[in-house]
């Protein structure tokens, strides 16, 4: 259980909302074949990439 103060909740549920759609990206990436290492955790290669497919997923 965590107890997030009110004042913080919408900006820590974005996060967690933002982390759950990397979490999406980096397991494709994965599953496609791609090495763990710079994708998990993500690389600045790896980072553009997934704005890339993200702003194609909006």
């Amino acid at each position: 259980m965590a107890v997030i103060p009110h004042h913080l909740a919408d900006e820590v549920a974005a996060d967690a909302t933002e982390q759950e759609i990397m979490e999406i990206f980096v397991l494709e990436r994965v599953a496609a074949g791609a090495a763990l290492p710079g994708t998990y955790p993500p690389n600045a290669e790896t980072k553009a990439a997934f704005a890339a497919w993200r702003k194609l997923r909006d």
